[in-house]
């Protein structure tokens, strides 16, 4: 078949070489790179069924088609086994091979998609492949790293903060493959994953390197802005274009600079070609050292108002500086209402986190702003709560302590408070890690046991101390003790009410009428 009639039978395909043996074409497949195979049966030498194994063999990714005379099964069950992607018999008409070759085409495109897109994100994440394809051996690479959204701290868990879901929908709304149909220079065009679902990298593959970086990030702002809803975004592009074996290092560069070359709330596109200072995040605007030095003024308010206000005095000549201050700032913020509030750091660092959390979606200052006052508020809030749940059981434990005689209920001493016995009895034990009777109980027994450890008995063992001080002395089924009652122990460590001139065991079900004998007060005899 002439040659003319493959070459139209699919746009781009184009005859690369011509063999006359087996051994010819296979010497043709090492010397370059080829996409497709035609081949026949019946050769002179090495026969095509030789071919096909050696080829595929050597190059997996080869496509063969069989072209031949001959309709022997065995043949076409062969060739199939071997991998070929279609067996034609001669005469073959144009428009079957039109068919198979445009099918293939397709075929071919997808999965060089795929392959490069694999091999360009190893090489942004790792050195670059030496077994790279041809195509990548220009110069003709544009890099950008593209972040929708404001980044959080650095060493925040960005994993727990960013909502993958919903950054997919925005990477889909903004289509980034539409803004280049209409620049001709654009061959190819990759979108690559980056550690965060904010983030990614665009590759563009340029037929003329000498299209401007600048031009193209304009074209991708102006797209992005009119496909993001006000969504913050910033473009980083490296301003000339790069080869393939500098795609590792230039990525590195533009993540490492990205949180230090963008303003919050802005949408951006910037072409550098030198970082940041990686010292100090004021280096791209010199005076953002006097507005860090000025929070440290926030650690000498007492006020909540005054804290309040200065917060937002400083926050729009923090906004415009880079990411990198606004997220010292609100670590500054937290840190200072912890220390000038007596508010656990705990709470503070997780408001902290749930403010970045929101800030990742934030569109504006005034947004921003409001949220931060409204954690501050919500902190003040909650500590102001707690220091009244404290002081309402401080009230409760004096009450106690002066009634320890006293028969006392949960609900009593809830009607005596206000409050329902649940509540009461939850902000005591989280208190003081045990209900308000128990407490009586504890108290009680402290108090009674200074008879006994007067006259000189002493506990034997922890074991047996822990449960003389959590001895339950007013529960129902136990007799209502007087005032001069009191807790001894003897020395086989039996713990005795003395009641009068009577002495019982501690559990009543062991103290039975004819046992009980009268003595003096104080008598630990027998």
């Amino acid at each position: 078949m002439p040659c003319f009639s493959i070459e139209k039978s699919a746009p781009g395909i184009t005859v690369c070489g011509k063999a006359h043996s087996g051994q010819e074409a296979l010497d043709l497949l090492h010397a370059s790179h080829f996409d497709i195979l035609i081949t026949d049966i019946e050769m002179p030498g090495m026969s095509g069924l030789e071919l096909i194994r050696r080829a595929k063999e050597d190059f997996p990714d080869l496509h063969i088609i069989v072209l031949s005379g001959y309709s022997n099964f065995e043949y076409a069950r062969t060739a199939l086994r071997y991998g070929v992607e279609d067996y034609l018999l001669k005469p073959v008409e144009q428009k079957t091979l039109e068919g198979v070759l445009s099918s293939l085409c397709l075929q071919i495109e997808d999965e060089r998609a795929v392959r490069n897109r694999e091999i360009l994100s190893l090489a942004l994440n790792d050195s670059p492949n030496h077994d790279a394809p041809f195509m990548f051996s220009d110069s003709g690479f544009l890099l950008s790293l593209i972040t929708l959204g404001t980044l959080p701290p650095k060493d925040a868990d960005s994993a727990a903060l960013v909502s993958e879901r919903s950054f997919r929908a925005l990477w889909q709304d903004a289509a980034l493959a539409e803004c280049f149909h209409p620049v001709s220079s654009v061959q190819h065009l990759w979108l690559i994953d980056e550690h965060s679902p904010q983030q990614k990298f665009l590759i563009l593959h340029l037929k003329d390197s000498s299209l401007s970086a600048e031009y193209l990030s304009m074209i991708m702002k102006k797209h992005l802005a009119a496909h993001l809803n006000g969504m913050p975004f910033l473009v980083l592009s490296c301003c000339q274009p790069i080869s393939y074996k500098e795609l590792w290092t230039r990525a590195r560069f533009l993540r490492s600079a990205v949180r230090s070359a963008s303003c919050p709330f802005r949408q951006e596109a910037l072409c550098i070609d030198a970082a940041p200072s990686e010292s100090d995040p004021s280096a791209r605007q010199p005076d953002s050292a006097a507005v860090l030095k000025d929070m440290n003024l926030l650690f000498s308010l007492d006020t909540e108002s005054a804290f309040l206000q200065y917060v937002r005095d400083l926050l729009p000549e923090v906004l415009d500086r880079p990411l990198s201050v606004l997220h010292q700032m609100v670590r500054v913020v937290f840190e200072a209402v912890s220390q000038c509030f007596q508010i656990d750091p705990q709470d503070c660092s997780g408001a902290a986190a749930a403010f970045f959390s929101r800030l990742i979606s934030m569109k504006s200052a005034d947004e921003c702003r409001m949220c931060l006052e409204t954690s501050l508020k919500e902190l003040w809030k909650t500590a102001s709560a707690h220091t009244g749940s404290t002081t309402l059981c401080a009230k409760i434990a004096q009450y106690l302590e002066i009634n320890l005689r006293e028969q006392i209920s949960l609900t009593a001493l809830a009607q005596r408070f206000g409050y329902t016995p649940a509540y009461l009895n939850r902000i005591f034990k989280k208190e003081y890690g045990v209900s308000p009777l128990q407490y009586l109980t504890d108290q009680d027994l402290l108090r009674e046991r200074a008879p006994a450890q007067a006259s000189g008995y002493q506990y034997q063992n922890s074991r047996f101390q822990c449960r003389v001080r959590r001895l339950p002395v007013f529960q129902p089924h136990l007799q209502k003790r007087d005032r001069d009652d009191t807790i001894c122990m003897d020395r086989a460590g039996k713990i005795w009410i003395c009641r009068g001139a009577f002495l019982l065991t501690k559990r009543p079900k062991t103290v039975k009428r004819g046992c009980r004998r009268r003595i003096q007060r104080g008598d630990m005899g027998g």
